[in-house]
């Protein structure tokens, strides 16, 4: 048995939490980077047959536009993760630690019924969608519209696991993610 076993369980849950984080966010990132570098190439297409071959492609902008989006969206979970969403600091640095704590994991709770209602209503609007066609490329919606669902369902993870790390952190700095700007 070695020190770690010494810990409180909620520095176990908490060492566990951003391990996942970790994981999660990594692997969101691989489709988020795959898509800009997917919408960057089809930018350049486009152009390229807009104003050197003098002969447009009609569903080059419409891809850039999805990617676009879903790049965008899948980036909010990552941004969760390394607490890089707005904050208001002021209030919460003039608290108690274990009041700003409390606080912080409050409103990770609301956050997080927001995300559940956003998937579940992300998810309505993609099945509706599924027999709408988009203009340029003939697909079904479904596919860009899922990406809403897809972007509350990883979110929602991410601000469950951010509540569980909240546990172990030792500074209102770090709880706020402004630790690594001072």
């Amino acid at each position: 048995m070695g020190a770690q076993d010494k810990r409180p369980v909620s520095h176990v849950v908490a060492s566990w939490a951003e391990r996942a984080s970790h994981v999660l966010a990594r692997a969101t990132l691989i489709p988020c980077i795959a898509g800009i570098g997917l919408m960057t190439v089809t930018v350049i297409v486009g152009v390229f047959f807009r104003y050197v071959l003098r002969n447009p492609l009609g569903w080059t902008e419409e891809l850039a536009r999805y990617l676009m989006i879903w790049s965008a969206l899948l980036a909010v979970s990552v941004a969760v993760r390394y607490r890089e969403h707005v904050g208001i600091s002021l209030l919460m640095e003039r608290l108690p630690l274990t009041v700003a704590r409390t606080l912080a994991i409050l409103t990770k709770l609301v956050i997080l019924g927001f995300l559940v209602v956003l998937t579940a209503r992300g998810w309505d609007m993609a099945v509706r969608g599924k027999m709408q066609l988009s203009m340029s490329l003939n697909t079904s919606m479904f596919w860009p519209l899922l990406a809403v669902p897809v972007t509350g369902a990883l979110t929602a993870a991410q601000v469950a696991l951010q509540a569980l790390v909240d546990l172990k952190l030792g500074s209102i700095a770090e709880i706020m993610g402004t630790a690594h700007y001072e």
